[in-house]
């Protein structure tokens, strides 16, 4: 009879510890699957996940690296900041305590998670599925200061800046002019585009093909047989047809938002990505809507001169340029398998 009962007994917390397990296994994958969630340079979704017994490890996937345009892969690690936010803000909406530690010698990034009875919910989990880079032209509507008080009050982690600046500032105009100038640069420069064509997805079958990158849907246009579509679509990969459409969409929006750097270093670019995210969100919360325009914080010589060159942020590293305004909803990037960037 005794055997019979710690029988029953190890039976009972065997089929416990098997429900416990298979929870928290579904938990990470919820947390993981909130974290691909986040922007990257071109769609590309630059992350892979290691999980073990009670953490989350997130690792910088170098086969999805912009050499191009992200030589030193700062954006990279700034989507993975952004991925690592994401993944923590689901974690205390699962009841998770999430730690983090930041590797500058392997340059990863690992979230320690512990089960608690008093996390408090945080609300921006609400926005993680929502968020999109809507890169259309809005509808010149001004954002209320209202709105901007709240979002100027999102924190920001130490040695990261957030600048808002209205068409009123002459700020304004300066940055619009470096954006063309980025354009200038860039759209001359044959491996730039080279390696941006390689991330356009131009029809349905790219895009079942290879979730990556940016769709033809995100470029409002049609869904063409790539021998079509991408003599057109390198036809308009030129300075003079960016500048045009990019100053359209500048002046229909409502601010520019500038992110700095106080040092140009992995973990201030992950810091950097975690503010970003949250203000991201907020932005979402808010029903608004944003665009990155990094070119002038892309080209170095551009960047080193406005470091220079503007009073507002001289000695900072300029790393990110959004607009902000309204705009209808815009179509969804699409997102690699989850399966496919967990670490077996």
């Amino acid at each position: 009879m005794k055997k019979t009962l710690l029988y029953i007994s190890i039976l009972t917390l065997s089929i416990i510890q098997g429900k416990m397990e298979a929870q928290v296994n579904n938990d990470f994958k919820a947390m993981i699957e909130a974290a691909t969630k986040a922007p990257s340079g071109h769609n590309t979704q630059p992350w892979l996940f290691k999980v073990n017994q009670s953490s989350i490890e997130i690792l910088p996937n170098l086969a999805d690296t912009l050499p191009v345009v992200d030589k030193n892969n700062r954006e990279l690690f700034i989507s993975l900041g952004a991925a690592t936010e994401n993944l923590c803000i689901m974690a205390s909406h699962l009841g998770y305590y999430p730690t983090i530690k930041t590797d500058d010698k392997t340059q990863t990034i690992t979230i320690e998670l512990g089960k608690s009875n008093n996390i408090q919910k945080d609300d921006l989990a609400l926005q993680i599925a929502k968020r999109q880079t809507n890169r259309n032209v809005y509808d010149e509507k001004v954002v209320p200061k209202d709105i901007l008080s709240i979002l100027e009050n999102q924190t920001l982690h130490e040695g990261i800046y957030r600048y808002t600046i209205s068409k009123e500032d002459s700020l304004f105009s300066t940055l619009k002019s470096y954006v063309v100038r980025g354009n200038e640069i860039q759209m001359n420069d044959d491996a730039f585009k080279d390696e941006l064509l390689r991330y356009m997805r131009l029809n349905n079958k790219e895009v079942e093909k290879n979730p990556t990158g940016l769709t033809y849907k995100v470029m409002g246009a049609p869904s063409l047989p790539a021998i079509i579509s991408r003599p057109i679509v390198k036809s308009y990969l030129k300075a003079d047809k960016q500048n045009k459409s990019d100053i359209r969409k500048i002046e229909s929006s409502s601010h520019f938002i500038l992110f700095t750097t106080e040092n140009d270093t992995f973990i201030q670019w992950v810091d950097l990505g975690r503010s970003l995210e949250r203000y991201l969100l907020k932005i979402s919360e808010l029903n608004l809507a944003y665009a990155f325009l990094n070119q002038p914080c892309e080209v170095k010589s551009l960047s080193d001169e406005m470091q220079k060159e503007v009073p507002l942020i001289r000695g900072q590293h300029p790393t990110l340029l959004l607009r902000i305004g309204y705009a209808p909803k815009a179509p969804y990037s699409p997102r690699k398998n989850i399966e496919d960037v967990i670490l077996k």
